[in-house]
């Protein structure tokens, strides 16, 4: 008996999807958890297995088609079988919407190329646009003295052949205190604030054409080495499109580092529902002033940004002093 595949809502959020590859041609068998195609959303790219065996009898949404969720995207069923009425009758190709192609166009000005907006990008685009439209975005800054993180970073690489990041150690750091901060650990959605015993940490990845934040679970009760290694991890699934959507769900608070850039300091926007989001500038050396005398240290920039109608600006100054705090003194950390 034939069925129609559709395009499965992976998530409450997901509205869309791209068809980015199908593993199977029209007339092939597959078995049973066998991938058929690979679907890219917002937050991840995720093969789709076969729920039984079959044959792929017709693909309504090749490859580069962006659809709504529980479209249909192909037909499965028995060599022989018909196609379902809704699928061979005619005009039933506009089902699909292939992505535009990029295209030269010569018009009366200058001559430009149209770039199509991946569906990350979208979903990006949206994301952003509302957490500017809800949330009342603040941020607030200041400078934190990263010597011991840099001492430790050198030590911990010449004992024990481990050499955590910079934003190994920022994360581990405000993991430590978010427990304390129950407003800020938190996420607003459906007009009331949840605020999680569990501090799961979510870290911005850059990918071509897009952002996506994958989460540290727990990051609080990981030693250094375990949330150095689930970054590493996380960044390599990310940039391999191999994050599972586990993965990506569930953050209660964000960190974005653009020091490597060589970005001294910036203003981040809110990672919705999230109520807070933790911007890392670069760390060099400047010159300032300690116990009246004249030095070079390595600095950097922390800015948090807040949701103003949940967090008050002494409560995001005390949480973003007592990180400048864990990080200037790490005696508290065990690697």
């Amino acid at each position: 008996m034939t069925e129609i595949l559709r395009l499965p809502k992976l998530n409450m959020m997901m509205k869309s999807g791209t068809v980015t590859q199908w593993h199977k041609k029209e007339g092939d068998r597959f078995e049973k958890a066998e991938p058929l195609y690979t679907v890219e959303t917002e937050k991840v790219t995720t093969d789709v297995e076969a729920v039984e065996s079959g044959t792929l009898l017709a693909i309504i949404a090749p490859e580069g088609t962006t659809l709504d969720c529980l479209e249909p995207v192909g037909v499965i069923g028995e060599p022989g079988e018909s196609l379902p009425p809704e699928i061979s009758k005619p005009g039933t190709e506009a089902v699909a919407k292939p992505a535009v192609e990029p295209s030269q166009v010569t018009a009366a000005g200058p001559e430009f190329r149209v770039i199509p907006l991946s569906d990350m990008r979208k979903r990006i685009g949206e994301r952003l646009a509302r957490s500017y439209n809800e949330a009342i975005h603040l941020t607030i800054s200041l400078q934190v003295d990263m010597s011991q993180a840099s001492s430790l970073r050198e030590s911990l690489k010449s004992e024990k052949n481990f050499h955590p990041t910079y934003t190994d150690i920022i994360v581990k750091s405000a993991a430590h205190i978010l427990k304390n901060y129950p407003m800020i650990n938190a996420v607003f959605e459906d007009g009331e604030l949840r605020s999680y015993a569990s501090v799961n940490v979510a870290v911005a990845v850059a990918l071509d054409g897009g952002l996506i934040t994958p989460v540290v679970s727990e990051a609080d009760k990981k030693s250094l080495l375990g949330v150095s290694s689930a970054i590493t991890d996380l960044s390599e699934k990310a940039k391999t499109g191999k994050l599972d959507l586990s993965e990506v769900m569930g953050g209660t608070f964000t960190v974005s580092n653009l020091g490597m850039y060589g970005v001294e300091n910036f203003s981040p926007i809110i990672n919705p529902p999230q109520v807070a989001i933790l911007a890392v500038g670069k760390v060099e050396k400047r010159v300032v002033v300690c116990d009246d005398t004249i030095e070079t240290r390595p600095m950097a920039y922390l800015s948090l940004a807040f949701d103003h109608r949940i967090i008050d600006g002494a409560d995001a100054a005390r949480f973003l002093s007592d990180l400048k705090g864990r990080i200037e003194d790490l005696s508290w950390l065990k690697g």
